[in-house]
C-alpha cells in the first residue's frame, strides 16, 4: 500500500511504502528519492518555526509517524525544501546559496539542473553558467563564459538598473533581458546554447552581420550551410571559403561531401574517385551509369567494380557491367550476390542474352538459395518453373503449401513413371548420404510423402477436424500404413477406431496395451465410466474390477462380474461385507453377507455389537434348523448381558425361546464348561419345573460324562430319571449301586430286568450264590437253569428243583435232552423268527427281544432287526418315517453298547447275529453312517464309541478300543464338531501319545479347511491360522478384527504382533513401480490406524516404521521430470492428483506416527526416531499441499530446504533432487510473494543442491562415497544425529532417469558459466546463513537446538512476536510463524490463484482444510488469528 503527501509551501513530497518514507525533493526528477526505513503509519507532515542556539529562527519540516506505542519524528532536509520555495518566488541567487551549502548527491545535481534551466530562460546567464560548472558540464560553461565576457566588451555596465525598491534578482534580470534585447550578437549565441541556430541566422542577418552568420556555422562544422549562405548572399569571399571547406573536409575525412561538391561543380571523375575514397562505390557505380564517357574508361570501370565487390554489392557491379555490355562478367556477379535480386536479375539477362548458361539452371540455382534460406514458397514456385518437381514437393512441405504439395504428388503420380523416378532419387539420395556420414534431409519415396502428407492433415487443428481426418486416413490408405491410422486416432482420442484398426492389423496385444493406457489415463482424470467402456471394449474384465477396487466403488465390481458370469463375486461381496462391517454400516454389511450367504457371519457381527434383537431376527429369516439352534445361543448371549435373571427369564418366555437357551447353557454350546447355574436361574425364574428336571438330567449326563458318578445320580434322581443313574452304574459294572438305585427308585417289571442283567454278571464273575438270589428274585429260573448247564452244574439245576423251582415235568424234560445230547435251551419258548413269522410283526419282535436285557440272544437278534428296519417297514401314523428310523437306528447303538458292555468285549472279533456273522466294527460304521444321514444327534455316535472304548480298555483290548476312539473323533469332525473331538482325544489319552498327536493334527487340519470353506476368520485365528489365507485375499482388517476378539475372550495381547505380521506382508507387496502401490499403501496405513498404536519400545518396531518410511522416499517427488527439465511449462493442474495421492500417503504417515508417540509407550532413541520420522512425514505432507498451488511455492521452497535437514531419514540424494528443482521452480516464477532478491538467492541454492546431487550420483556410480564434499561445507551438526542416507551404488540412487541427469548436469554448466549470478558468496551450505547468521547449515538450521520449530515449514522460531507456541511431538518443541499461517489459511479460504479453474480451486481448497484441520485438531494450531 502507498500514501502520499505534499510538503507546505514547497514542491516535495512525501509518500509511504510498506516500511519505507519516500521523499522528492525534486518532483521533476522522479527517479531521485530519498528512502527512509521506519516502523509505523505516516500520519502528518509539520512545518514550524524553530529557534537556533544563535537565537536565530529557521522553518523545520517533519515527518511523525505513529509507532504504537509512540509516535516518531523523522526531519527533512530544510535546505532542499527551502531551494524549492526560492525558485517558486523567482529568488534564483538565493536558491543557488542554498544548494552551494549542501552536498554532492544526486537530489542536489537535480537541483542544479533546475536551476540552470530556469536561468537560462530568464537570461540570467552568470547564474546558468554557475550550475552547469557545479555539474561538470564543461562545454557549456565555458560557452555562457564567452557570453559573459562578450556582454562586458559590450558595456553591460550600462544595461544596470537603478531603479529603488527591486531586489538583486530583479536587477540582474532586467539588467541581461536589456543587454541581450540590445545586443544581436548576444541574443544569437544565446540561441546557438537552446541550438536554435537558424533563429541566431536570423538574429545576425536582421543586423548586417553575414560575417558573423558564416562563422556561426562554420563554428559548429556546418560548412554546407555556410557555402550556401555566402552563395545567396554573394558573399566576396566565396571561392575562398570553397577552398577552406574542402580541406576541412579532407581534415575530417568527409570525402563523399567532397564528392559532392566535385559532382555540383561538374568534376564528375573527381567526383567518382572521392566516393571511392570515401567507401562509397554506389555512389561512384551510379555517376559512371549517369555518363557514357565514363562507362567507356575500362580502368576506371574496373576500378569502381573492384571496389563494388570489396563491399560485396555484386548486383551493382554486375548492373555496371551489363551496362558496358560485358554480359558474363555481369551474369557471374549476380551469381555471385546470393539474393533476389541478384538471381532475378541473372534469369532476365540468361533469358535476354545469350551468356551459355540456360535460365532453368538458374531457377534451380535461385530456388536452392530460397530454400536455403527458409522461403520455401517462393523456392517451390522457382523449382516448379525450372521443371524441378521432387526439390519443389520438400519445399511446399516445408512452406505449409499442402494444396500445392497434393497437387504435385498428383502431378508426379499421374506421369509416366513418376512414382518410380521418386523412389529412384530417393534410393540414391540416401545412397549418398550414407557415404557422406548420413548427414543431410530426409529422402522420402512416393509412399514416404504420401504419408507425410497424410500425417500433416493428421496433425491439422485447423477447419473441419473430422474432414482432415478423413483425407489423412485416404492418405494412409494409400500408403498401406495402418500404423499411422492408428497413431492419429491415438491423438485424437477416438480410441474405438485406433483399436479396430489395431486389431484389424493383428496386433492384439499391443491393441490391449492402447486400452490400458487409454483406460488408465480416463481413471486419472476420474472419468471411471470412460475408463470401463475402454476396458469392456478390449475384454479387458480385471483391469477394470481393479480400478473400481482402488475407489471402492464394489456396486460397480459387483455389477461387472455378475454382468460376466465371474464366479468371484462371492468374495468380493465378502470383502465389501467386511469393509462396511468395519465403518459400522451394519445394515449394508448384512445385506452383503446376506448375498453371499453367510448368515452366521451377520449373527456374529450384530452379536458383536449387542444387537441381539437383529441377530435374532437374521436367524429367524433364514430358517434353518441350524440358525433355530444359533437363535438359542443369541438368546443365551443376550441373557448373559442382562443385569437381572428375572428379567432374561421373562424377555426369553416372550420371545419362546427359554427351552432353547436352556439346552444352549447345558450342552456347552457357549464355552467348554455348562453354565448350569443360569440353566436353574432362568428355570426357576420362569416357573418351569419341567425345564428344570432336564437341567437336573443334563446335568447328570455331563457329570457323568465326567467321571463324577455320585453326584451325576443326585442329579438324575432329582430329574426323576433313577433309569439313567441305573444304566449308568450298569456301563461302569458297579452292580452294587446299581441294586441299591434299582431297590429304591425302580419299578417291579424294572426291577425285575435289573437284578437279572446284575445276577448275569455275578454269574460270569464267578459269585454263584449272589447271582442265584438275584435270578431267583427276578422269577428268572429259566436264565439261571441254563447257566449252569453251561457249567456243568446239573447238582445246582437239581437243587432248584428240590426247593421247588421247577416243575417234575420241567425236570423230566431237561433229563431226557441230556440223554439226547441236546444243549439248546429247553425251558425258552417260541421267541425266535419262527415265532416272528406266526404272527409278531418285525418292530414289535424286535422291541420285545431288546426288553429282555438278561438274554444275550435276544438281545442280537434285536439288533439284527433293528438294523434291517427300512422306511418299507413303517408308517407315517406313528409319526415321521425319518424320526422314526433315527429312533430305532439308536436303540441299535444301544443295544450294540449293552451287548459289548455286558460280555465285557468277548464279542469284538465278530458278533455272531443268526443269519451269518457281522464284525463289531462293521455294525458301528452302519449305525453311525445312520445316525448321520438322518441327522441325528452327533453326541449319541460319540457316546457309543467312548463307551465301546471303556468295554475294552477294561479287558486291555488296546488296538481294538483305539479304532472305536478313531471312530467317535471321525464322527464328531464329520459334524464340525472339532472341540468335542479334541475333547475325545485328551479323555481317551495323555498328550504326548503317538495317536493323541496324529489325531489333534487331524482334527486342527480338518477344523482350518471347514473354516476356510466357510470363511469363519474367527475359528482360524483361534487355530492360529488365518494369517496365509488374509495375505492371498488382503483382507488384513478381518483377520486383525479376529485377532482381537480373541484378545478380548483370552485376555491376551496379540494384536500388535498380528498387525506388526500384517504391515511386513503389505511392505513385501509394495514396489516402486507396482501399479497397486497406492492401493497397498492405503490398505497399510487404514490398519495401522485401526488396530494400532503398536505401542511397543522395541527394535522390532523400529524397523517396522523404518521400512515403511523407506517405501514411501525411495522415488523422487511428482512432476520432478517436469520440473527438472522445463519448470517454466510447470502447471500444477497437471499433477494434482499425484499431489494428492502423496499428501495422503504422507497425511497418514504422521497420523499413525502422532498416533504412537502420543501412546506414551516409548522413551530413548525410538522416541526421537518417531518424532523426526514424524516431523519429516508431516513436512512432506504440507509440501504436497503447497504444491499443488504456485500461490503456496514460497512456503513448498522453504519446506524443501528445510528438509536437507533430515538426510539421516530421508536419502539425500532425494532431498538434493526436490530441492534443486523447486528452489529453481520458484526462482523462475512469478509468484508475486517472491522478490527478486529472494528468486537470486533460490537460484544460488538450487544451482547448490543440483550440484551437489550430480557429486553424489556420480560418486555412487563410481562405487565410493566421499560426504566431505566441498559443496556441503561443514556438517558435523547433522553427521552427530547418525549416518547420512547416501547410495553406495547406481541402483540405490532414487533418480534413475539418465535424460533428466543429463539434462540437469547441462543447467548446472550452463549456469556456472552465466556472468550475471554471483557466485563469490553463499556457495557453501555451511555459509548460507543469511537468515540466522550462526554459520550453522543455511536458514533453515536452527540456532538453539531448543529453539521451536515452525509446524508448517520447520524453520526456527526464535523471536516471539513471530510465532505462537502450540505444544510438542516427542522430542520436538513446535510452534507457528504467523505469516505462513496466514498464506495457507488465505489458500483454504479461497482455493488457488485467480487463473486456476473452479474444480482446481476447490481441489486446493480441500487439501488445504484437511491440512488444516490436522493442524488444528492435532497440534493445537488457532484457527483464527
Amino acid at each position: 500500500t502507498q500514501s502520499t503527501w505534499g510538503v507546505p509551501q514547497s514542491d516535495v513530497v512525501v509518500a509511504q511504502n510498506r516500511d519505507f518514507l519516500c521523499v522528492w525533493y525534486n518532483i521533476d526528477s522522479p527517479d531521485k528519492i530519498s528512502m527512509f526505513p521506519i516502523k509505523g503509519e505516516v500520519r502528518d507532515v509539520v512545518r514550524e518555526l524553530v529557534q537556533e542556539q544563535s537565537g536565530k529562527e529557521r522553518v523545520q519540516t517533519k515527518v511523525c509517524v505513529d509507532e504504537k506505542l509512540d509516535v516518531a519524528e523523522y526531519l527533512l532536509d530544510s535546505d532542499l525544501i527551502a531551494f524549492g520555495s526560492a525558485v517558486d518566488s523567482g529568488q534564483l541567487i538565493a536558491a543557488m546559496s542554498y544548494l552551494e551549502n549542501l552536498d554532492a548527491t544526486p537530489e542536489t545535481a537535480a537541483h542544479w539542473r533546475t536551476l540552470a534551466t530556469l536561468s537560462l530562460e530568464q537570461c540570467r546567464i552568470p547564474i546558468a553558467q554557475r550550475c552547469y560548472a557545479e555539474l561538470g558540464d564543461v562545454a557549456k560553461a565555458r560557452f555562457l563564459k564567452t557570453i559573459v565576457d562578450l556582454a562586458e566588451e559590450k558595456g553591460l555596465d550600462q544595461y544596470e538598473v537603478t531603479e529603488p525598491g527591486l531586489d538583486i534578482d530583479t536587477r540582474m534580470a532586467l539588467q541581461w533581458k536589456a543587454i541581450v534585447d540590445h545586443e544581436p550578437e548576444i541574443k544569437a549565441r544565446i540561441h546557438m546554447l537552446r541550438k536554435e541556430f537558424y533563429m541566431a541566422q536570423n538574429t545576425l542577418l536582421e543586423h548586417d552581420m553575414l560575417d558573423k552568420a558564416i562563422e556561426m556555422f562554420i563554428l559548429i562544422g556546418k560548412w554546407p550551410q555556410a557555402l550556401q549562405l555566402a552563395e545567396e548572399r554573394n558573399h566576396p569571399g566565396l571561392d575562398k571559403l570553397r577552398t577552406q571547406c574542402k580541406e576541412y573536409l579532407k581534415s575530417t575525412n568527409q570525402q563523399d561531401k567532397i564528392a559532392a561538391m566535385h559532382e555540383a561543380e561538374g568534376e564528375y571523375q573527381n567526383a567518382i574517385y572521392e566516393y571511392l575514397k570515401a567507401g562509397m562505390p554506389s555512389k561512384a557505380a551510379n555517376q559512371m551509369m549517369k555518363r557514357q564517357e565514363l562507362m567507356s574508361n575500362e580502368s576506371l570501370l574496373d576500378t569502381v567494380v573492384k571496389d563494388l565487390c570489396e563491399f560485396e554489392f555484386f548486383n551493382k557491379a554486375g548492373e555496371l557491367y551489363e551496362k558496358a555490355n560485358n554480359y558474363q562478367r555481369a551474369l557471374k556477379l549476380y551469381r555471385l550476390s546470393k539474393d533476389k535480386e541478384g538471381y532475378s536479375s541473372a534469369v532476365r539477362l540468361a533469358r535476354e542474352q545469350d551468356v551459355g548458361v540456360d535460365a532453368r539452371e538458374l531457377l534451380e540455382e535461385y530456388a536452392d538459395w530460397l530454400n536455403e534460406t527458409g522461403e520455401y514458397e517462393m523456392a517451390m514456385e522457382k523449382y516448379l518453373q525450372s521443371q524441378q518437381l521432387i526439390k519443389a514437393l520438400k519445399c511446399a512441405f516445408k512452406g505449409n503449401a499442402i494444396t500445392r504439395a497434393e497437387d504435385i504428388l498428383e502431378t508426379i503420380r499421374d506421369s509416366p513413371g513418376g512414382k518410380e523416378s521418386l523412389d529412384r532419387s530417393a534410393e540414391a539420395a540416401a545412397a549418398n548420404q550414407a557415404k557422406s556420414g548420413g548427414k543431410g534431409e530426409e529422402q522420402l519415396g512416393y509412399t514416404g510423402w504420401v504419408i507425410k502428407l497424410g500425417q500433416y492433415y493428421a496433425h491439422l487443428k485447423t477447419g473441419n477436424r473430422q474432414r482432415n481426418m478423413k483425407k489423412a486416413q485416404k492418405y494412409f490408405l494409400e500408403a498401406n500404413s495402418l500404423e499411422h491410422i492408428i497413431q492419429m486416432y491415438k491423438d485424437a482420442g477416438d480410441w474405438e477406431t485406433a483399436y479396430d484398426y489395431l486389431l484389424q492389423m493383428g496386433a492384439e496385444r499391443e491393441a490391449q496395451g492402447f486400452l490400458m493406457d487409454e483406460a488408465y489415463a480416463c481413471a486419472a482424470e476420474k472419468r471411471y465410466t470412460d475408463a470401463e467402456k475402454i476396458y469392456l471394449k478390449g475384454n479387458l474384465l480385471d483391469p477394470a474390477i481393479e480400478m473400481y477396487k482402488r475407489i471402492d466403488d464394489f456396486d460397480s465390481i459387483l455389477r461387472l462380474q455378475r454382468k460376466f458370469g465371474v464366479d468371484d463375486d462371492k468374495a468380493m461381496l465378502l470383502e465389501l461385507a467386511e469393509r462396511r462391517k468395519r465403518e459400522g454400516d451394519w445394515s449394508e454389511a448384512e445385506r452383503l453377507y446376506m448375498e453371499v450367504g453367510m448368515w452366521k457371519e451377520t449373527v456374529n457381527m450384530y452379536m458383536q455389537q449387542g444387537k441381539w434383537e437383529e441377530a435374532r431376527r437374521v436367524c429367524q429369516e433364514v430358517g434353518t434348523d441350524e440358525a433355530k439352534n444359533k437363535e438359542g445361543f443369541i438368546g443365551y448371549c443376550w441373557a448373559k448381558d442382562l443385569p437381572s435373571t428375572v428379567n432374561a427369564a421373562k424377555l426369553l418366555q416372550n420371545l419362546n425361546l427359554i427351552d432353547q437357551v436352556v439346552e444352549v447353557c447345558c450342552n456347552a454350546i457357549a464355552s467348554e464348561i455348562p453354565d448350569f447355574e443360569l440353566a436353574f436361574d432362568l428355570c426357576q425364574a420362569a416357573e418351569r419345573p419341567d425345564l428344570t428336571s432336564r437341567v437336573h438330567l443334563l446335568k447328570g449326563q455331563y457329570l457323568e460324562d465326567q467321571g463324577q458318578f455320585q453326584l451325576a445320580e443326585k442329579q438324575f434322581i432329582s430329574a426323576a430319571k433313577p433309569n439313567e443313574a441305573l444304566l449308568m452304574y450298569i456301563h461302569e459294572g458297579n452292580l452294587e449301586a446299581a441294586q441299591r438305585i434299582a431297590d429304591a427308585h425302580c419299578t417291579v417289571e424294572e426291577k425285575t430286568q435289573v437284578y437279572t442283567a446284575i445276577g448275569r454278571k455275578k454269574f460270569d464273575k464267578g459269585d454263584y450264590d449272589a447271582a442265584e438270589k438275584l435270578l431267583l428274585k427276578s422269577d428268572n429260573v429259566e436264565l439261571l437253569v441254563s447257566l449252569y448247564l453251561e457249567i456243568s452244574r446239573s447238582d445246582k439245576v437239581q437243587d432248584l428243583a428240590d426247593r421247588g423251582y421247577l416243575t417234575p415235568e420241567q425236570l423230566h424234560q431237561l433229563s431226557s435232552m441230556r440223554r439226547h445230547g441236546d444243549t439248546s435251551d429247553p425251558l425258552a419258548g417260541s421267541s425266535g423268527p419262527a415265532g416272528m413269522e406266526l404272527g409278531f410283526g418285525k418292530i414289535q419282535e424286535a422291541n420285545r427281544l431288546a426288553s429282555n436285557l438278561s438274554n444275550p440272544d435276544d438281545l442280537r437278534e434285536a439288533l439284527r432287526l433293528f438294523l434291517t428296519i427300512t422306511k418299507h417297514d413303517l408308517t407315517d401314523s406313528n409319526g415321521p418315517v425319518e424320526e422314526q428310523l433315527l429312533h430305532y437306528n439308536q436303540q441299535a447303538m444301544k443295544l450294540v453298547e449293552v451287548l459289548c458292555i455286558q460280555n465285557g468285549g468277548k464279542f469284538v472279533e465278530s458278533l455272531s447275529l443268526r443269519d451269518g456273522p457281522m464284525k463289531l466294527s462293521q455294525v458301528v460304521s452302519t449305525v453311525l453312517s445312520r445316525q448321520t444321514n438322518l441327522n441325528g444327534d452327533w453326541k449319541k455316535g460319540v457316546s457309543l464309541c467312548l463307551n465301546l472304548y471303556n468295554a475294552l480298555m477294561k479287558v486291555n483290548l488296546i488296538s481294538e478300543g483305539d479304532e472305536y476312539v478313531e471312530y467317535a473323533v471321525k464322527f464328531a469332525c464329520l459334524h464340525s464338531q472339532f472341540a468335542a473331538a479334541t475333547k475325545i482325544v485328551h479323555h481317551a489319552y495323555e498328550e504326548d501319545h503317538e495317536v493323541a498327536k496324529q489325531l489333534l493334527a487331524s482334527i486342527k487340519q480338518q477344523a482350518i479347511e471347514a473354516s476356510r470353506q466357510v470363511g469363519d476368520m474367527d475359528g482360524l485365528v483361534a487355530m492360529g491360522e488365518g494369517f496365509d489365507d488374509v495375505r492371498q485375499t488382503g483382507d488384513y482388517g478381518r483377520y486383525l478384527d479376529a485377532v482381537h476378539k480373541k484378545d478380548r475372550e483370552n485376555r491376551t495381547n496379540n494384536l500388535p504382533i498380528a498387525l506388526r505380521k500384517s504391515i511386513r506382508s503389505l511392505l513385501e507387496q509394495v514396489g516402486a513401480g507396482d501399479s497397486k502401490r497406492n492401493s497397498h499403501m492405503q490398505k497399510l496405513f487404514e490398519i495401522i490406524l485401526d488396530y494400532g498404536p503398536l505401542a511397543d519400545n522395541t527394535s522390532d518396531v523400529r524397523n517396522v516404521y523404518k521400512a515403511l518410511f523407506e517405501k514411501l522416499t525411495n522415488t523422487p517427488c511428482p512432476a520432478i521430470r517436469q520440473m527438472g527439465t522445463s519448470p517454466e511449462e510447470y502447471k500444477p493442474v497437471q499433477f494434482r492428483n499425484e499431489w494428492t495421492v502423496e499428501y495422503s500417503h504422507f497425511d497418514k504417515m504422521r497420523k499413525v506416527l502422532l498416533k504412537e508417540i502420543d501412546s506414551g509407550a516409548y522413551s530413548g532413541d525410538l522416541l526421537t526416531l518417531l518424532s523426526t520420522l514424524f516431523i519429516v512425514s508431516h513436512l512432506y505432507a504440507n509440501r504436497a499441499v503447497c504444491m499443488a498451488s504456485l500461490k503456496l511455492l514460497p512456503l513448498a521452497t522453504k519446506i524443501s530446504l528445510a528438509l536437507t535437514m533430515f538426510i539421516h531419514e530421508v536419502p539425500a540424494d532425494k532431498v538434493f533432487l526436490e530441492a534443486g528443482v523447486i528452489c529453481r521452480l520458484a526462482a523462475l516464477s512469478n509468484n508475486e510473494d517472491l522478490p527478486e532478491s529472494r528468486k537470486s538467492y533460490l537460484k544460488k541454492m538450487a544451482f547448490l543442491f543440483i550440484n551437489t546431487l550430480i557429486d553424489t550420483i556420480e560418486q555412487a556410480q563410481e562405487g565410493e562415497i566421499d560426504f566431505s564434499s566441498e559443496y556441503l561445507g561443514d556438517l558435523e551438526s547433522i553427521r552427530e544425529r547418525g549416518e547420512i542416507l547416501v547410495p553406495k551404488d547406481q541402483q540405490q540412487c532414487v533418480l534413475q532417469d539418465e535424460s533428466l541427469f543429463e539434462e540437469l548436469k547441462d543447467w548446472v554448466l550452463a549456469t556456472s558459466m552465466d556472468n550475471s549470478i554471483d557466485f563469490s558468496s553463499d556457495m557453501n551450505i555451511a555459509n548460507n546463513a543469511s537468515s540466522s547468521g550462526t554459520g550453522q547449515v543455511f536458514e533453515a538450521c536452527p540456532r538453539d537446538p531448543n529453539d521451536p520449530l515452525c509446524c508448517i515449514t520447520a524453520y526456527p522460531i526464535n523471536k516471539q512476536p513471530i510465532g505462537i507456541e502450540i505444544r510438542s511431538v516427542g522430542t520436538y518443541n513446535l510452534s507457528i510463524n504467523n505469516s505462513d499461517r496466514g498464506l495457507l489459511q488465505t489458500a483454504k479460504m479461497v482455493g488457488g490463484m485467480s487463473g486456476d479453474s473452479l474444480e482446481d480451486r476447490e481441489t486446493i481448497k480441500k487439501l488445504t482444510n484437511d491440512n488444516f484441520d490436522f493442524l488444528s485438531k492435532n497440534l493445537g494450531v488457532p484457527t483464527q488469528f
